[in-house]
Formats: structure tokens, C-alpha cells, sequence
């Protein structure tokens, strides 16, 4: 089967996670580089299980990279990294940096679409507090200027949206993919049930934007793509036990140049 590039990534993480309960050592020499999503999940997990036997990656570059990505006292106002801080501190000041990275500067793209990103990240944050119950939360962007994207990951240590609706008892014995396809379609897990707009609102307007996005939460993976026009489906993963996520991932690639779009005024709120 053929992966989309931000599922190797999730992937990847597992083969790593799957070798260090094999061999008790966490070992990353092979490592080239680090998506947003990688960096989330390999160092909560070498937080949570607090690992001291790894290898950092044979290039020293890349070894640095980790190093200051995962240091939370390491924000600045360049460059092209945000490090990983927790989600519930995104506030204005730290949208601010997400910008400046976002768009190196270019005034008249960040005025077009930075409203945009602003209520998409506040949606997941948002989503994160009212439905997973997790404990601690993280987010970390950069922009790959020679690949032409801008990418940002969330991931949350919470029961999973699969999780959400088995404890509230809504549409029984479903596959946790479809159970993360159905929240995407709006299956709200409120008291009172109806229509949740936060995560499909979220994923039209990254498609319309010109992006992609991952969820992966539990044994079920979905992958939405709004850059490939012959790709019309979303494309559904169940995952073995072996590469089931504790938790919510939430990864958000978008491509330059951003598509603006005006959600208050194209329905999709």
C-alpha cells in the first residue's frame, strides 16, 4: 500500500517506538530530518517513558534541530521553526511568531489568509480542552521553504475521539477510523447530540486552503487531501494495536501560496 507522506511520518514514529520496547534503546542515528509531527511524538515519548538510552541522529545538524525544537524556552523571532511549547499557551503573542514563520515577511500573504490559520489552530486547541480529558497537550510548526509548505502538528495525550464517543455510548461498534470519519462529518459528541462544526469546518477550509491534514487517533488514521485534484476520497487507515496512538495527533500541511478563504462568508461555520 502506498502512504501518504504525513502517515510515513506517523509510521515511522511507531517502527522507532516499536525498537526501543524491543531493544530498550531508542535509537535515531538513521534519522535525516524531523516533521512537526515526529518531533511531537518522539519526544513525548521520550518524556513519558522517560527513555535515557537513545542515539541522537548521526547528523550533527539534526541533533541540534531536536535539541532546540524540543527546548521550550527556546522561542525566538526568526527563523523558520516554532519549538514545541504546550497548545493551551497559543495566545496571541505566540500566533504573532507562527506568522512571521509562516510567511517570512511577505505582508500582503499573511494579511490574506493569517485570520484563517488563527481560527483553525484555535478550533483544535479548542477541541482538544472540550473532548479529550488529556492531561498535557503540545504544538510545534516550521516552514519548508525549499519543499514550498508550511506544516503545524497537535497531539494531545487524551481518551482519542474514538475514545469520546465509546464513553458517551454514540454509534456503537465502529471501527475507530470511522469513528474519526464521523466527527469530521460533524457527529457531535456534545450533551444534547447535533452537529459539531469545529473539526469539519476545520478540514474544508485546510482543503479549500490548498492543504492536507492527518488525524490520527487510536487504532484509526484518516488522511484528507485538498492538493491532489485526482484523489477525491479521504483515504481511512485502521491500525493494529501495534501502531495505535494513546492519544489525538492533529497534523496541518499547507502549501504556498495559502488559499485564503473567508469562512464567515463561504458556510463553513
Amino acid at each position: 500500500m502506498v502512504y501518504p507522506q504525513m502517515l510515513k511520518e506517523y509510521l515511522e514514529y511507531c517502527k522507532y517506538r516499536d525498537n526501543y520496547f524491543k531493544n530498550g534503546k531508542l535509537n535515531l542515528a538513521n534519522l535525516r530530518w524531523f516533521y512537526p509531527s515526529l518531533t511531537l511524538l518522539l519526544r513525548e515519548f521520550i518524556v513519558s517513558m522517560n527513555v535515557s538510552n537513545f542515539v541522537y541522529p548521526s547528523k550533527g545538524n539534526i541533533t541540534d534541530y531536536f535539541k532546540f525544537i524540543c527546548n521550550p524556552s527556546s522561542i525566538s523571532t526568526s527563523g523558520s521553526s516554532m519549538p514545541v511549547i504546550e497548545a493551551k499557551r497559543m495566545d496571541d503573542s505566540y500566533m504573532e511568531h507562527i506568522y512571521k514563520i509562516a510567511f517570512s515577511g511577505k505582508f500582503e500573504e499573511r494579511t490574506a489568509v493569517q485570520n484563517d490559520i488563527k481560527y483553525i489552530f484555535g478550533e483544535v486547541v479548542a477541541n482538544i480542552d472540550e473532548h479529550s480529558k488529556c492531561s498535557k497537550s503540545f504544538f510545534t510548526a516550521q516552514h519548508y521553504m525549499n519543499k514550498g509548505f508550511f506544516e503545524a502538528a497537535f497531539l494531545d495525550n487524551g481518551i482519542t475521539i474514538p475514545g469520546t464517543f465509546k464513553q458517551k455510548g454514540i454509534l456503537k461498534d465502529l471501527k475507530d477510523v470511522e469513528y474519526i470519519k464521523k466527527a469530521t462529518e460533524g457527529i457531535s459528541t456534545k450533551e444534547g447530540g447535533g452537529r459539531g462544526h469545529g473539526l469539519p469546518s476545520i478540514c474544508k477550509i485546510i482543503k479549500d486552503m490548498n492543504g492536507d491534514i492527518l488525524i490520527v487517533s487510536g487504532n484509526g488514521a484518516l488522511y484528507i487531501n485538498g492538493t491532489d485534484k485526482y484523489l477525491k476520497e479521504d483515504m481511512v487507515y485502521s491500525l493494529s494495536d501495534s501502531l495505535k496512538l494513546g492519544g489525538t495527533l492533529v497534523s496541518l500541511r499547507l502549501h504556498m501560496p495559502i488559499n485564503p478563504v473567508d469562512f464567515y462568508k463561504d458556510d463553513y461555520l
